[in-house]
């Protein structure tokens, strides 16, 4: 029995050691003389913003509001120091958090239409131009891609005017495209080309 009991013991501090380390983040409290030092980790691959909530705070000093931090990967950051006077005091912890974003999602984020606005239509032909709309989801596709990888572009938007629609039905049929139009429209260096049955492998091929 006493076998037994100790092989139970073991795997329930087993069980119990691998959820823990199973959490993404945690918190720890370390208890100093009238003092509490509450630390966040973070237990995955990719650095977090945390934030730290204390609810229920009652004979705690030292917390106004909620906390955020960046915490690294695979790291730990001290949040907070809580100090009090007598051992009675009650306190709830909670938190959230969320990714960071990625470089290339910085680039999207800022990302401003009129920035890349063509405005010499003569130059129609020089370098990546789109014939963009408000409203389209593959022209979204294809300005995040270029932004996302530094690829210069100009945009003709559609959404800004009758001119800019003329623009574009004229400019394919000078170059003798098909009139069946699925957007994005779009020209490189010339070459004019819509309808894109593998829009992200014609993406690919411009980072060439």
């Amino acid at each position: 029995m006493i076998k037994k009991s100790l092989i139970i013991l073991f795997l329930l501090i087993t069980t119990q050691s691998i959820c823990a380390q199973s959490k993404d983040i945690e918190f720890k409290v370390d208890k100093e003389e009238k003092a509490l030092l509450i630390t966040g980790y973070n237990n995955t691959t990719e650095p977090l913003e945390i934030t730290l909530t204390i609810k229920d705070i009652k004979l705690l000093k030292g917390y106004a509001k909620p906390i955020t931090k960046v915490v690294a990967a695979m790291s730990s950051a001290q949040f907070v120091k809580l100090t009090f006077e007598y051992d009675f005091y009650k306190y709830k912890l909670s938190y959230s958090f969320k990714k960071l974003p990625t470089e290339a999602e910085k680039k999207m984020n800022s990302y401003k239409k009129e920035d890349h606005y063509l405005k010499d239509a003569s130059k129609i032909n020089e370098g990546i131009v789109i014939f963009d709309d408000e409203g389209c989801g593959r022209c979204d596709v294809v300005t995040n891609y270029l932004v996302a990888h530094d690829i210069p572009f100009k945009v003709i938007d559609l959404s800004k005017g009758e001119e800019n629609t003329k623009l574009m039905w004229s400019t394919i049929k000078e170059k003798g495209a098909s009139m069946k139009v699925k957007a994005p429209v779009i020209i490189v260096n010339g070459e004019l080309s819509h309808s894109h049955t593998d829009l992200k492998q014609f993406l690919e091929g411009l980072k060439q």
